[in-house]
């Protein structure tokens, strides 16, 4: 099992701002009262936009190695399809919202990791040996091989 910081950055966010919960819970209830205007366009609002913008400016040779099944979608194809979600962010209510609470959440992990430094590291390492211990006693056990997809 591979080590995801993740879990350690939401439990020092949640130690470091206890109202946390109630107010993503506020968002939630507020992304609910409001209609996206046009879901064909904000479906792509749910997925990270900056890494979605990223590979959508990607040359044509890279976009194609990194995404084989899309090699026909031409630049100026993805141009317009990151024009089209830019357009629809900035005028529908949930969209706009949507991306809101994505940048507050992406600034406040970013600060919690800023305030943290010290932690992290530590954390990870103490994560990795627990990642370990756990797979040496998985190997004696049997278990990784039980629980292998290559040998069901």
């Amino acid at each position: 099992m591979k080590h995801d910081p993740s879990k350690f950055i939401a439990e020092l966010m949640l130690r470091d701002d206890a109202g946390l919960p109630a107010r993503l819970a506020e968002q939630e209830a507020a992304l609910r009262k409001t209609e996206c205007l046009n879901v064909n366009v904000g479906k792509w609002v749910e997925y990270d936009l900056d890494y979605l913008f990223a590979a959508l400016d990607l040359s044509d040779a890279d976009f194609g190695a990194r995404f084989p099944n899309l090699r026909h979608v031409t630049r100026r194809e993805r141009e317009q399809l990151t024009a089209t979600i830019k357009k629809h962010v900035g005028g529908c209510p949930r969209c706009s919202l949507l991306q809101e609470h994505a940048s507050e959440w992406d600034a406040r992990i970013e600060l919690t990791c800023r305030d943290h430094r010290r932690e992290l590291p530590r954390a990870k390492q103490e994560a990795d040996e627990g990642e370990d211990t756990a797979q040496e006693g998985e190997h004696r056990s049997g278990t990784a091989l039980k629980t292998s997809p290559a040998i069901g």
